[in-house]
This record gives structure tokens, sequence and C-alpha cells, in this order.
């Protein structure tokens, strides 16, 4: 598989309690001219308040090569603190079915480098599409490291078929959740950011495209509209789902 340094010059020894880039970067989303990559400005994704300010600049680039000699975008964009300072850049104008990679730069800071690809173009002949699928990933009841032998099969995309996060903690347990349970923006998105601190899940979004689909767990356990298992008054299902949409 195509291997690339975590991070680029000027970075290295900037890993530890004030590190902004503690979550990595992903890429998804991919077309035959672009991809979605993101990233989110946090040191520390479990911390209840963020020391951060309200908006913070952060610099984008997307290359040919490993080595960012070949830069063919770049861009900045504004992470502010209404969605948590993370950063969706919608990359366009890129080539079809080619690797590309991609890092991000914040008050002099510097984001893993991250590795993704464009599609073919549409009905054009292609001799190979691997697809990594994946599904129901539940922080305390197992490991992530089955990402590790997902990443040796060399897949081109990610397939994750829903339950990214179980919003509540129960069954057996082999490490424990921040949340036991959560219902608003806050205690979605430390659960998010609990997940994404896993070494495992946080390479594989490194490393490869993914495409998402969601399922009931992102929200509540068997939730369909604005109902859910528990029969909650509706006005609190309704914030509550769009507090777990928003940060999701």
């Amino acid at each position: 598989p195509l291997a690339a340094p975590a991070v680029f010059d000027g970075s290295r020894g900037a890993r530890g309690e004030d590190y902004l880039f503690a979550l990595g970067v992903a890429s998804g989303d991919p077309l035959s001219d672009g991809f979605v990559s993101w990233t989110r400005i946090v040191p520390d994704p479990l911390a209840i308040d963020s020391p951060l300010p309200g908006s913070i600049d952060v610099d984008w680039e997307v290359a040919e090569d490993a080595g960012f000699s070949k830069i063919v975008r770049r861009g900045r964009k504004r992470a502010v603190a209404e969605w948590a300072h993370s950063v969706h850049v919608e990359v366009s104008g890129l080539k079809p079915q080619r690797d590309y990679f991609y890092r991000f730069r914040a008050d002099g800071q510097a984001s893993p480098i991250g590795m993704s690809k464009t599609t073919p173009t549409f009905l054009a002949p292609t001799e190979r599409a691997r697809f990594g699928v994946v599904t129901c990933q539940h922080f305390e009841q197992g490991f992530f490291n089955a990402y590790t032998d997902l990443l040796e099969m060399d897949p081109d995309f990610i397939l994750h078929m829903g339950d990214y996060i179980y919003e509540a903690s129960w069954g057996p347990q082999v490490r424990r959740q921040a949340e036991v349970e959560a219902f608003d923006l806050a205690g979605y998105r430390r659960i998010h950011g609990q997940y994404k601190l896993d070494p495992f899940l946080q390479e594989a979004h490194r490393r490869v495209p993914w495409l998402m689909i969601w399922d009931d767990h992102e929200v509540v356990n068997d939730y369909a509209g604005f109902n859910d298992e528990n029969y909650m008054p509706v006005e609190q299902v309704r914030k509550r789902r769009a507090a777990a949409f928003q940060a999701y």
C-alpha cells in the first residue's frame, strides 16, 4: 500500500497536550474530480469547554505526491466554534482515478498527511475498485484493530454502513466511553471525539476515503422520524436528533 509520512516538516514536536490536530484527518465522498477533506481543530476532544477562540484560520493543500512538490489545490477555511472548529473542504478540479495527498495547517501547527483518491469517470473501464465494508462499531465492546487488517487488504474506498457511534453505554465492555448516554450536542461531540481518538480508526480515515451511511445509533436506538424506543416527548426527540445530526 502507498504510504506517506504522518506529518510534514515542523510538526513532529507539536504533538502533545496542545496539539490542535488530535483527531487527525479524514476524506470521503470521492468523485471523479475531487473529494471532501476534513479535520477538526481541538486540543482536547473530551473537554466540556473549548479553550480556543471563536474562529481559527486553517490552510489546506492537496498534492500529487507525498512530498508536496506538486501541489494542485490550496486554500484557506475558517474553523468556527459553532461547528466545533471542524473544517470541510470540497476539493474539485482533480484528475480521475488517481491518488492524492492532503494536509492542513493552523496556528503554526501541521496536521498528519492524509491520503485520498478520486473515482473513475462515469462508465469508464476500470480494472479494480476494492471496497472495505464495515458497520456497528461500539467503542466499549471491542477494540478497533480490525482496521489494521482492512488496510492491509489495500482498499480503494471504505464504506461504513452505519452505527459509526453508539449513543449509550451498554453490554460487555473492554473500555469505557466518555458519556453514559448522549442527549445534547456536547455529549454527541464528546463521543465522536473519543471514537476519532482511537489510533486504528484514525489511521483508517487518514489512509482511505470513506463513504458513509448512518443507522439508528448515530442518534438513539431504533429511532424513526421523531419517535424513539423510550417514547420520549416529540419535542425532546426533535432536539436530540438535531444535536446528533450536527455532531455527525
